[in-house]
């Protein structure tokens, strides 16, 4: 098979994530040669690819969907992204050189310059869309509007509350119930004094209705008066505790995560009250499982659905840093996505850009 005079890059796993190893140890920068599709291949330039919650439960070996690339038996990691296809193989007539695709499953690895996958492995994406947003769509946009529009019938007027209100998650799920006519209040980490707590809030105002700090949050002050019917956890423990209290009768509890709040055998204390007297529904959720209700045709439409939201303003980037991925200058990429996943353990969205 013919070689291209260029090379790739990409990130790989040497082991798994541990608390007493660093980032820098488990990650490897490898260089690849770049070859021709076979006949039901496309050749993929990555053009940006965020870190998210689900990559660092695959960085520490936790996550049950696996990298399903490697190199040299390393993993690749990176479950979301999206690039331009830059050559097809004899046999692919669905996509085309130029096409912007992401991908249409987990685990195809995208912290990398370039990749040769199956062409079923992808997803078409309108030309011209903006390419931070589609590189979040399978992992920040579609879980939002899944949490939105499957866990609770909302109605205008009703609440939603929310931890991790500073997760890129929980800025879109506050804009996807704002088209419904709900409202939200989002729980964000204390900040370390009153100054940086005001900024963080005001920040996040922008997309929420009620921000407030973990040491502000009274359950009986904030459901006084609000409808409360959705609440949203991915932190479990204490704070998973405090906004269960806070819902109202018939309300729906979904739990999609636990950072910060222990293991999966970790347990949090809810009364009588919580459980019977207010009839509260307690769920889990997967993105997955959700995707699987529906059918491709369902899926494609709901991508292309989001991104005409985003282009009539109607949804908005969540905030967020980008990194450059330069393969010119690549001794601190390393560095940078290691401190890029300590600012997504604190809720800060990271993307990485290719040059």
């Amino acid at each position: 098979m013919p070689r291209n005079p260029i090379a790739g890059q990409t990130l790989t796993i040497n082991h798994p994530l541990t608390d007493s190893t660093s980032l820098n140890e488990s990650l490897t920068l490898q260089t690849f040669p770049l070859v021709d599709p076979s006949s039901t291949q496309v050749l993929l330039k990555l053009l940006a690819a965020p870190i998210n919650p689900l990559d660092i439960h695959v960085l520490a070996g936790r996550y049950p969907i696996k990298p399903r690339h490697t190199l040299n038996a390393s993993p690749i990691p990176g479950f979301d992204g999206v690039a331009r296809v830059l050559k097809v193989g004899s046999s692919v007539t669905e996509l085309k050189e130029g096409n912007l695709v992401i991908p249409k499953s987990y685990g195809l690895g995208t912290w990398r310059t370039h990749a040769l996958v199956e062409a079923s492995d992808v997803v078409k994406v309108k030309s011209g869309t903006n390419v931070l947003f589609a590189s979040i769509l399978k992992t920040v946009v579609l879980p939002a509007y899944f949490l939105v529009e499957d866990m609770k019938a909302l109605e205008k007027g009703d609440w939603v509350v929310q931890n991790a209100g500073s997760s890129a998650i929980a800025q879109t799920v506050a804009q996807f119930a704002r088209l419904k006519g709900a409202r939200t209040v989002s729980i964000i980490r204390d900040r370390p004094d009153e100054a940086a707590g005001r900024e963080a809030k005001v920040a996040l105002t922008a997309f929420m209705d009620v921000v407030l700090e973990e040491k502000e949050f009274i359950p009986a002050e904030v459901a006084d008066g609000r409808k409360i019917v959705l609440a949203l956890d991915s932190v479990w423990g204490s704070s998973a505790r405090q906004i269960a209290s806070a819902m109202s009768n018939g309300a729906v509890f979904v739990n999609y995560g636990q950072f910060g709040g222990g293991g999966p055998d970790s347990a949090i204390q809810l009364t009588h009250r919580d459980i019977f007297w207010k009839a509260g529904v307690f769920r889990s959720f997967r993105t997955t499982a959700q995707a699987a209700q529906r059918s491709e045709k369902e899926l494609a439409d709901l991508l292309a659905w989001f991104v005409d939201l985003f282009e009539a303003r109607q949804l908005r980037l969540p905030r967020h840093r980008e990194i450059k991925w330069n393969v010119e200058d690549s001794e601190n990429l390393i560095e940078a996505v290691a401190d890029a996943v300590k600012m997504e353990r604190n809720s800060t969205k990271s993307i990485l850009i290719f040059e």
